[in-house]
């Protein structure tokens, strides 16, 4: 249970690699790559299906291969739908819905062939499924070289896709961020990994939907329950456990939770006692 909490595999990434690298779909991207005038435009689109070729699944902070899927995501979510919706109510809206955990990118990589939103209202012609993903896939190269640099080596999924542990009075200002706010860390997963970092396609890689904590009950032991609660288990900044287990919840490790009075009090050092009719 333990390493699944921490499983940053995706097997929705594995059926998107399969459809980008052996599919028909995708010798009609390989021909639009061909058709560019710009042999730079076609260097890149061979470039991401390289990375994509080599990608089995690992969304890891450290893999380039993940960085090159997270951000494609992102990049042609808004090639599909942001020139219909603009940057109106409408298309923050759509951001909105893209949480859930089957969204209208995912169905238009999937299952949607044939479909309106295919096609880019800003140009005179009428765009394919084919051209739009080699267009993604050619933005996914810049948007990486933009973030992370044009050596290749250095690219990192954790680099641009982050935990950011936000609380409500550090976002009324930096300053009173500095004093609230937790992060930014790096983060692997994504959207489908079982250690779940969901971002919202389209609007940016920052981690919005995590697990709230990760409890296991081992009913062989005499100590059943092992806890941890991110950022930690106090909602005072000034506390030493108001972001102490985020090592734990980063690292994939676990904490116990005693509930024998013996074992309790063995794991503290400092107690407060409140007593009825007492001073402090």
């Amino acid at each position: 249970m333990h390493q699944m909490h921490s499983d940053q595999n995706s097997v929705f990434g594995r059926k998107v690699k399969k459809i980008l690298t052996d599919s028909p779909l995708f010798l009609e991207i390989e021909a639009v790559a061909r058709g560019y005038k710009d042999s730079r435009k076609r260097d890149k689109v061979n470039e991401a299906l390289a990375f994509i070729k080599d990608f089995d699944g690992d969304m890891s902070m450290g893999s380039k291969n993940a960085a090159i899927m997270g951000v494609f995501y992102h990049v042609l979510t808004r090639k599909i739908f942001k020139d219909e919706l603009n940057d109106s109510e409408s298309y923050r809206a759509f951001m909105s819905i893209l949480r859930r955990s089957y969204n209208a990118t995912q169905d238009h990589i999937l299952n949607r062939r044939p479909s309106p939103f295919w096609d880019d209202v800003n140009t005179s012609g009428f765009e394919t499924q084919a051209q739009v993903f080699a267009n993604a896939l050619v933005e996914t190269i810049d948007y990486c070289e933009k973030a992370m640099g044009k050596n290749r080596e250095q690219w990192e999924w954790g680099k641009i896709h982050h935990y950011n542990w936000d609380h409500t009075f550090g976002k009324k200002s930096k300053l009173m961020g500095l004093y609230f706010n937790e992060g930014p860390y790096a983060a692997g997963g994504g959207s489908h990994t079982l250690n779940l970092t969901s971002y919202i396609w389209g609007k940016n890689l920052e981690t919005t939907i995590m697990p709230a904590m990760r409890l296991v009950v081992d009913f062989s032991k005499e100590e059943k329950v092992s806890l941890i609660s991110h950022p930690g288990q106090s909602g005072h900044p000034s506390s030493s456990h108001y972001n102490d287990m985020i090592p734990f919840f980063l690292e994939g490790k676990t904490n116990p939770l005693p509930f024998k009075k013996e074992t309790v009090e063995k794991q503290y050092k400092n107690v407060l006692k409140l007593l009825p009719g007492k001073k402090i």
